[in-house]
């Protein structure tokens, strides 16, 4: 019997999220990279974008990407690289104060 050998590859990406999934693309069609792997611990990439189905029974509920934070991100570039239509949202943070007496 022969051993195991380890595998080896040039790259590997911890993680198949939006951000693992973009860096692995980036490092193949922009850096030239031929052997990435991405590892990923659930059964699913993706990340926390997810379609849940049992939120609301008989309704598919789009999870995980509605909101992306920041102006000059990976995924706002993402977005706009694919046409996907961004609205910019501004909150003005009011300070939490809580007062005790006693």
């Amino acid at each position: 019997m022969g051993e195991d050998q380890p595998e080896y590859h040039d790259v590997i990406v911890i993680g198949a999220g939006a951000a693992g999934l973009r860096c692995a693309n980036q490092l193949v069609h922009t850096k030239g990279v031929e052997d990435v792997l991405v590892v990923e611990a659930s059964d699913r990439i993706g990340g926390r974008v997810m379609t849940n189905t049992s939120f609301i029974p008989g309704f598919h509920v789009e999870m995980g990407a509605e909101f992306l934070h920041g102006a000059n991100t990976t995924l706002t570039r993402l977005a706009e690289e694919a046409h996907i239509g961004l609205r910019e949202i501004f909150t003005w943070a009011q300070p939490m104060t809580r007062s005790y007496e006693g």
